[in-house]
């Protein structure tokens, strides 16, 4: 929200000197017009204002016209605090000179300080460019970035004018959400093979340091799996830096089918890994970031407490993997729409031994992934149609911690989850959600239909039992209730329903998830 004089931050024009009058006072004839210092104008728009005048008798008038007209070339970009001035004539030779002054925030204050926030690190977000002449549009699109990051709640800001011409002042109000969030999950959103239904609880606290830093921890637990996530991730102060670490690990028990049990059938799996990214463009309409990252991933796998390997070329059960990533990121919001694209390749050797077979995971491997997401707001009754593609394409046969998973609530709906593991594949889904009832803000319903396609095979064209393609279709229902309480149900019709036996809720077409967030 804006208030305040914006567009009058520049002192008025000072009326004209004797001087001027003097060089006013007589018209002639206008050959040509020079403007200094309109570095934020593009040349051909102050060339199109000054082209009417040339040739043209000017006194005073026309002259004075000819800087508000210019001025107005400003405003119409949203820059409030820059302006044209006159300068000089020269009558004699037919000439006008102007002076563009393009004013910049020259400082930020805050109405209240903020209480979790950085005041320095709050200001270089409104304004990363403090030479940069002040633009009302970007300040506003910067004020929705950190809105839509959870940042602020609130925020609202007027430029008021400073001594000094094209001098200014930002003027900030904010209003802080609580920065720390836990949220308790019950989901049935893994493999039936280490227990598909699964308790979670997540700690996020987004700004740690007050310099617009996440950390996220999340456990839980199924019948047959532990598993654990820690992550940090922030932009480096006074820079467009990004930097994260992230751990994971899981332990996991074969339970499904039950004779697995006896056999005591355990993975543990871990993940560390850190990346540094470079945001080229931040707006509330637009962020582009580059990113690279490291992972150093491994698994172990034994059986009846001894090594055991599942995987051909593997001899002890042990597999690892050291994998460099470089990402392109890119997000496009529109008044009614929004698109994501991200863009990676992935570069990696495997560091434990291998043997030789003619199914083992190559040593060195290299492989490409690309993902897009597409939203649109359908009419103004809240409905809305979400499509999304994705795909994985590599030459090399993949270390199963490296394969695309196909198969349960993020890919396929109605099929198992990662019922199959493919080095290369692709997916479509598209879904179509509307609004059904609602109480107020206590209660709201949604329903939503959706289709999902998928196809997948081995490098090397191995023989495989489960088939290349897999769809499904089917419907939502989407709550969010009082209490920070929500809940998602989606029922899907598999066109393969054979591939598994009927032993669990997944294998009926069924996949949900209830949550609540700690008010």
């Amino acid at each position: 929200a804006w208030t305040g004089g914006a567009v009058a931050a520049l002192p008025p024009l000072p009326a004209p000197s004797e001087l001027e009058r003097e060089l006013l006072g007589a018209r002639f004839t206008l050959k040509a017009v020079r403007v200094e210092g309109a570095a934020s104008l593009p040349p051909g728009v102050v060339e199109a204002v000054t082209r009417v005048y040339i040739g043209q008798a000017v006194g005073t008038g026309e002259l004075r016209e000819i800087a508000a007209r210019l001025s107005q070339l400003y405003a119409d970009r949203g820059y409030a605090t820059s302006g044209v001035v006159f300068r000089s004539s020269s009558p004699a030779l037919g000439e006008a000179e102007y002076l563009a002054v393009e004013g910049p925030v020259s400082q930020v204050r805050f109405r209240t300080p903020p209480r979790h926030a950085s005041p320095a690190w709050l200001t270089r977000q409104l304004v990363p460019d403090a030479d940069a002449p002040a633009r009302l549009d970007e300040i506003q699109e910067r004020m929705a970035a950190l809105r839509d990051a959870g940042v602020v709640d609130r925020m609202n800001a007027s430029l008021e004018p400073l001594p000094g011409t094209g001098r200014s002042e930002l003027v900030v109000g904010v209003e802080e959400p609580r920065p720390w969030s836990v949220t308790v999950d019950y989901d049935n959103h893994h493999s039936p093979v280490v227990g598909a239904r699964r308790p979670s609880v997540a700690l996020a606290h987004r700004n740690v340091t007050g310099w617009g830093d996440r950390f996220d921890l999340r456990v839980g637990r199924t019948d047959g799996l532990e598993d654990a996530s820690a992550s940090w991730s922030g932009i480096v102060p006074r820079t467009q830096v990004l930097a994260g670490v992230r751990f994971e690990r899981s332990d996991a028990l074969a339970i499904d089918p039950p004779a697995f049990r006896s056999l005591d059938i355990t993975t543990v799996s871990e993940t560390r890994g850190g990346e540094l990214g470079w945001q080229f463009a931040t707006r509330a309409s637009r962020t582009v970031q580059a990113r690279i990252a490291f992972d150093r991933r491994s698994s172990e796998t034994t059986l009846l407490g001894l090594p055991f390997s599942f995987i051909a070329g593997l001899p002890d059960g042990r597999a690892g993997a050291d994998v460099w990533r470089a990402s392109f990121l890119a997000t496009q919001r529109g008044e009614v729409d929004v698109a994501f694209v991200r863009v990676q390749a992935s570069r990696g050797r495997v560091t434990t031994e291998l043997l030789e077979a003619p199914e083992a995971p190559h040593a060195r491997f290299t492989s490409w992934f690309l993902q897009g997401q597409y939203a649109r707001r359908l009419g103004e009754g809240g409905a809305q149609a979400l499509v999304r593609i994705e795909g994985q394409y590599t030459r090399d046969r993949l270390l199963p911690i490296e394969k695309y998973g196909l198969g349960g609530h993020g890919t396929v709906r109605g099929y198992r989850e990662n019922l199959v593991l493919r080095d290369r594949g692709a997916l479509a889904s598209v879904e179509v959600r509307a609004p059904l009832w609602r109480a107020g803000d206590w209660l709201r319903l949604e329903g939503a239909v959706f289709a999902d396609a998928a196809w997948s095979e081995s490098a090397g064209a191995l023989p495989d039992a489960l088939p290349s393609r897999l769809s499904s279709a089917g419907i939502s229902l989407i709550a969010a209730g009082p209490w920070g309480l929500s809940a998602r149900v989606d029922v899907a019709q598999p066109s393969r329903r054979w591939l598994t036996d009927d032993a669990d809720l997944q294998d009926r077409g069924a996949h949900f998830r209830l949550s609540w967030t700690v008010p």
